[in-house]
């Protein structure tokens, strides 16, 4: 019960955080055509950072077990090589 509370919480928590991140970018302005040609190159000099949940309801041979795993992901080009890095 304690697991699925905590998942519970940390779900709706990380829901929140998304809802609050997304509310600033809406009140930008539109984007030009350079800043839409370096998001579209995956080696402009851009980081990124990424917030990854994985759910997987059920577990091989384990019945009424699932897994939830968080994922925090940033890339960075500098230069001619794209480094990634993640943290579970």
């Amino acid at each position: 019960m304690t697991r699925f509370i905590n998942s519970k919480c940390l779900s709706i928590f990380l829901g929140l955080i998304l809802v609050l991140a997304g509310a600033g970018p809406a009140l930008a302005d539109e984007p030009t055509a350079e800043e839409l040609a370096k998001a579209n190159n995956p080696l402009a000099d851009l980081t990124a950072f990424s917030v990854q949940n994985y759910h997987s309801s059920a577990l091989c041979g384990v019945p009424d077990e699932s897994t939830n795993t968080f994922w925090l992901r940033a890339a960075k080009p500098p230069g001619k090589v794209l480094w990634r890095a993640s943290l579970p």
